[in-house]
């Protein structure tokens, strides 16, 4: 069955390695505000749920489960 919607093409422009990560330290730079010790604590532990999961986000950390869902 067709789709009525147009197909759009999305193209990235061809930058080398070192040029993009340039490029994205630069944006990351440019975003950066100081956040609270708290916040970025909450923060690590956001990021290692996301990477290693759920249950051993708890068991590292000794938080609720409200605090990770």
């Amino acid at each position: 069955m067709p789709s009525n919607f147009k197909r759009i093409g999305y193209s990235r422009p061809k930058y080398s390695v070192k040029s993009y990560r340039r490029i994205m330290k630069t944006v990351k730079n440019s975003f950066a505000v100081e956040i609270s010790d708290i916040a970025e604590y909450h923060l690590h532990i956001l990021n290692y749920f996301y990477q290693y999961g759920k249950i051993a986000t708890l068991d590292a950390f000794k938080v609720k489960q409200s605090t990770v869902k």
